[in-house]
């Protein structure tokens, strides 16, 4: 005679997409997973590390709908959350404008999202702006417009977000002779630099490189391992040590936006970047939305126009457009969602 299996309990889940930001191709732009969570069903702090880590994308946001948004018609608002394989971040540029296609893309053209379907729609037809909540408070404001091809003149879809624009200053000149030195042995070459400058809060950790533009930034070769040192592991946290694993940045910064004007013929747009964040784990970023906040005012400020066009010269590469406004930026890129599914926990 079979004995009954005892029946297990209705397991977690979670309905999520992949998508790529700043590209249109599906093997372009930076990865970003969005999962969709309920204030009742929320992971754990080891679990949201632990979905980081399974999906091993670039960035993985968790998005909760709150009623923030309540009488602002065409207006919802999320609580957002950020985390790389290696750790929360505070903010990625690229994690909101996936998500927010994504959003806007579940009331309608989203396959498996909507009515009449597996997952619910997170947004109406007559949604226009997104608002994402940031665990540290700060609200980013996201909306779709509308901008023709340069080249077909046909209109196209970017999704823009407004971020604070950075400040830049000089480094000590102690310090700028040590972090040069290091960034020197990471190209293996004494590069030309034009500027080299830090974020003011609250991009203090950002260090912007400008180099000439004969110094070919696309084909740069960088060792991001001589801009961090040996992991440490923090012993004040309940977690595993497996999970809190981090690395000290020599430079004293965790990106490293290197940069240079784009004026040869190869590419259109007014500059080119790459960002290097080997303390955060991630040795090349393969575009960085949030880099524009530092690299678009200066060249701005170089150029002297408020609207610019960049490329993120990546292995995947990518395509931004950045309009300076006052003291923010509107930061714009274009969505390629590449699939969509459930977790089940």
């Amino acid at each position: 005679m079979l004995t009954p299996v005892p029946s297990m309990s209705t397991p977690r889940s979670y309905p999520f997409a992949i998508a790529n930001a700043f590209s249109q191709d599906a093997f372009g732009g930076n990865p970003a997973t969005i999962v969709f969570l309920d204030q009742s069903n929320t992971p754990t702090q080891e679990d949201y590390l632990k979905f980081a880590k399974g999906f091993n994308q670039p960035i993985i946001t968790f998005l909760t709908l709150t009623s923030t948004a309540a009488g602002k018609p065409g207006v919802v608002s999320f609580d957002a959350r950020y985390f790389s394989p290696a750790s929360e971040v505070g903010l990625c540029g690229h994690g909101t404008i996936a998500a927010m296609k994504v959003i806007l893309d579940s009331a309608t053209n989203l396959p498996g999202f909507g009515s009449e379907s597996r997952f619910p729609a997170f947004s109406s037809p007559e949604t226009h702006t997104v608002e994402f909540t940031t665990k540290s408070g700060v609200v980013v404001s996201s909306r779709k417009v509308v901008i023709p091809d340069e080249v077909s003149g046909e209109e196209e879809d970017w999704f823009e977000i407004v971020l604070p624009a950075g400040k830049l200053k000089r480094l000590p000149a102690g310090e700028e002779e040590r972090v040069l030195g290091l960034f020197t042995r990471a190209v293996g070459k004494d590069p030309k630099i034009k500027y080299i400058g830090m974020g003011e809060p609250p991009f203090q950790r950002d260090l912007l490189i400008v180099l000439d533009e004969s110094e070919n930034v696309e084909q740069l070769k960088v060792d991001a391992r001589v801009l961090v040192s040996k992991p440490r592991v923090s012993t004040s946290s309940p977690r595993p040590t497996s999970l809190v694993k981090k690395f000290q940045t020599e430079t004293g910064f965790e990106k490293h936006i290197v940069t240079s004007d784009s004026t040869s013929g190869k590419f259109t747009e007014d500059y080119i970047v790459r960002m290097f964040a080997p303390a955060a784990g991630i040795d090349e970023d393969h575009v960085c939305g949030s880099a524009s906040c530092t690299t678009s005012p200066y060249w701005a400020t170089e150029k002297g126009i408020t609207e610019l066009k960049a490329r993120q010269v990546s292995e995947r590469g990518g395509r931004l457009r950045v309009g300076m406004d006052g003291d923010n930026i509107k930061l714009c890129g274009q969505v390629r969602v590449t699939s969509v599914g459930r977790l089940f926990l």
